[in-house]
């Protein structure tokens, strides 16, 4: 456990990163049209990779950018995408393998000029960002996951019945992503309509450690964000996934992020994150919920400078 410094939540979310220098991209890929920023021009062979979770999109980073900014730091080389299915990427497909999005990924900033990648992925990205490092491929350097251990979760996938006993509120939380799925565009649009009326802080329980000191603009990008259906599809990752044996594999220096508060990646979580890479930084930031780069971004900010 670690003592905090910094206001919390205490940037605004901007949606066109043009505004910290970056540059939009189009890719076509076996998912679609793919979207993102990215810094213009390599300036050096390596390159940070922000992968955001579900209920964010590329400019959900933004409060970590200008975190960056304030404290006078060079932005590394950025490549921000909004992963497929989410914001304005595309996914034409049924399926959202990590293996196979990450392999697209990695291959995207090999084309685009960069041959080292350090991995940034929060909650579904943090999972991504995992499997990824454990496939050893020689092009990642170093990793930092926000919430991304999905411990709880790939057990509520294997056994949701089971899961009500041993990780109920990990349980609850997917449950409810779950049913809004089978409502399809129309979960997406009750999520958004939620975003502006006086109960937008329900749904945010147990994933903001204190939904009331929210920005507005956190609040609704993280509620406009939600995609039951692509959560849904990359849920299915878990299933048989042994994340103990796959994450142990990882060799990169690593850092893992977690808040007491998370109730869909709580601190038992953090635990086995440990075990499973003991060579790991593992950090458990107190009074921080799902979303540390949101509600904690100089904190995170500085454990970057590990991962």
């Amino acid at each position: 456990m670690v003592s905090l410094s910094g206001d919390y939540c205490p940037h605004q979310v901007v949606p066109d990163l043009r505004a910290f220098g970056l540059a939009p991209y189009v890719d076509e890929s076996p998912y679609g049209r793919q979207v993102g920023f990215k810094t213009p021009q390599p300036t050096g062979q390596t390159l940070l990779l922000l992968l955001h979770g579900v209920g964010g999109d590329a400019s959900s980073w933004s409060p970590l950018l200008t975190e960056l900014c304030s404290s006078g730091g060079r932005f590394p080389d950025l490549l921000i995408p909004d992963l497929p299915g989410f914001g304005q990427s595309e996914n034409r497909t049924s399926q959202l393998r990590a293996s196979e999005v990450g392999g697209y990924l990695l291959d995207l900033a090999t084309r685009l000029g960069w041959s080292r990648v350090h991995l940034v992925g929060h909650s579904m990205g943090g999972f991504l960002a995992l499997d990824m490092a454990s496939r050893a491929d020689p092009r990642i350097t170093r990793l930092l996951t926000i919430s991304g251990a999905y411990f709880g979760i790939i057990r509520t996938v294997n056994h949701p019945l089971s899961a009500w006993r041993t990780d109920r509120p990990a349980a609850a939380l997917y449950a409810s992503m779950r049913w809004l799925a089978r409502l399809g565009g129309v979960g997406t649009l009750a999520m958004r309509a939620l975003a502006n009326t006086p109960f937008a802080n329900v749904p945010l329980a147990g994933l903001i450690a204190s939904p009331r000191e929210l920005n507005d603009s956190v609040r609704r990008s993280v509620l406009t964000n939600l995609q039951p259906r692509s959560f849904a599809l990359a849920a299915r990752n878990g299933i048989a996934y042994d994340a103990a044996q796959r994450w142990g594999r990882i060799t990169v220096p690593t850092v893992g992020i977690f808040g007491t508060e998370d109730h869909l990646v709580p601190p038992r979580d953090a635990h086995e994150f440990a075990d499973a890479l003991p060579e790991a930084t593992v950090t458990i930031l107190p009074g921080v919920a799902h979303f540390a780069h949101l509600e904690r971004p100089h904190e995170v900010a500085r454990l970057l400078s590990l991962g």
